[in-house]
């Protein structure tokens, strides 16, 4: 080892060179340092996809006309599962959701409603309304019946939102934590981690 301008870096010398030493040993009442701990981040369970950069994961929910769901009862679904509706908030969220949605052809709930008038479009899940990508002319309340947003996977490139009345029948898109996992046990939901 060198010392001056170069001091603490390796050289490589001759074997045959006697050299000055340092030794090694742990200090009174010390012990070994422990292997850092490893945490896995956590991951989204099979079916359920990544939202963009966010620690979320989103599924889409599709059923035969007859089971399809007016947005209250999508997004009590969505709550009994351990998530809520999806929210989006970057065009990098919607082109990781369209990436995924678009082969649907059709429509979906999402969590974004005006259940207050007054206050305008809120998400479900209490997370800020900082990112829009509402269809051209959109959201219109038409006839004062619409407050709440669907997302069209086909409109175009990008998955366009409409609002529409929340008493229609949809498709929809839920979201969970990363690492929860929902599992049904004779018609009972229960929550699992995933680690």
């Amino acid at each position: 080892m060198t010392t001056g301008t170069l001091a603490g870096l390796w050289d490589v010398l001759s074997c045959t060179n006697q050299e000055k030493y340092i030794c090694k040993h742990l200090a009174e009442g010390a012990g070994p340092t422990p292997e850092p701990i490893t945490t896995i981040p956590p991951r989204c369970h099979e079916g359920w996809y990544p939202v963009g950069s966010r620690n979320f994961c989103f599924k889409f929910f599709t059923w035969p006309h007859a089971d399809k769901k007016t947005w209250i009862e999508a997004r009590d679904f969505c709550r009994v599962i351990g998530g809520d509706l999806l929210s989006i908030h970057s065009s990098t969220d919607l082109q990781s959701i369209h990436h995924v949605y678009r082969s649907h052809g059709g429509t979906s709930w999402i969590g974004l409603s005006a259940q207050d008038p007054n206050a305008g479009y809120a998400w479900t899940d209490g997370s800020p309304l900082s990112f829009q990508h509402w269809m051209k002319g959109q959201p219109d309340n038409y006839n004062s019946v619409e407050s709440c947003a669907e997302i069209y996977s086909t409109w175009d490139e990008k998955g366009s939102w409409n609002d529409v009345d929340c008493e229609g029948y949809n498709d929809w898109l839920c979201e969970i934590p990363k690492g929860t996992v929902r599992a049904t046990t004779t018609g009972c939901v229960r929550s699992l981690k995933v680690q």
